[in-house]
């Protein structure tokens, strides 16, 4: 699946609105580490 780069900024905002509210339950450290991903997924998947 090819995303565009509106679709691609939309989720990633969506990204992170979950990894924020995850985030007030969740060290910091993982948001850190999953944020990392996130945007590991989205450079592979360009």
């Amino acid at each position: 699946m090819r995303l565009g780069v509106t679709e691609t900024v939309e989720l990633s905002a969506c990204a992170a609105k979950a990894i924020y509210a995850l985030g007030l339950q969740l060290p910091q450290q993982d948001i850190q580490e999953g944020t990392v991903r996130a945007a590991q997924w989205a450079r592979s998947n360009r």
